[in-house]
């Protein structure tokens, strides 16, 4: 299952949200988005968190279809 594309679960998808994941992924620990452990960010459900997830989380931000709202 993936993750809510809320990632400092402050009940808004904004580009800070996109940022954590993005930084999971370059294995810099998130500052705004919870200790780094706890950061979910395979919002895609495909095992991994890439930019692939990141991208889903701007689609959303921006109104597009994303995955967002299927977990």
């Amino acid at each position: 299952m993936g993750c809510d594309c809320d990632i400092n679960d402050d009940d808004e998808i904004m580009p800070v949200d996109a940022l954590c994941a993005f930084q999971k992924y370059l294995g810099i620990c998130p500052i705004d988005c919870g200790a780094c452990d706890e950061v979910c960010c395979d919002v895609n459900a495909d095992g991994e968190c890439t930019p692939a997830d990141v991208l889903e989380i701007f689609k959303e931000y921006l109104g597009m279809e994303s995955v967002c709202n299927e977990f």
